[in-house]
């Protein structure tokens, strides 16, 4: 699957707005430090038209696995962390939705079912 990196965004952002590539590349560092911080201060990041970015913790977790050359299983424990999700607003879901049937009908290549997102309240 394709994917855009910062350098290629940078340089579309560029092109799309006419403003010099150092002038973006210090905005969109900063957009995305300024997210990060806002994350990790256990802060939930929300763009209007676009989603909701925010950390959920998992608590430490005992475990029982089979251990390759040890013999019966062994027993573990994962530590607590937190976990960054992503949650579409319904413009957005949507549109992907529309987009990824599209894909279909032109390529006939089968893609992830969109539609059993979960419908979530904006």
């Amino acid at each position: 699957m394709p994917y855009i990196t910062k350098a290629k965004m940078l340089q579309n952002i560029c092109k799309k707005s006419g403003v010099s590539k150092v002038t973006c590349q210090l905005v969109i560092q900063a957009f995305l430090e300024e997210m990060k911080a806002a994350l990790l201060d256990g802060e939930s990041f929300f763009l209007k038209g676009f989603g909701h970015f925010g950390i959920s913790f998992r608590q430490s977790r005992k475990v029982h696995y089979f251990k390759k050359g040890v013999k019966g299983f062994t027993d573990g424990t994962i530590p607590p962390r937190g976990l960054v999700h992503f949650r579409p607003e319904r413009e957005f879901r949507e549109a992907m939705v529309a987009t990824t049937e599209e894909r279909y009908r032109r390529t006939g290549k089968v893609v992830k079912d969109l539609k059993g997102v979960r419908d979530f309240e904006d």
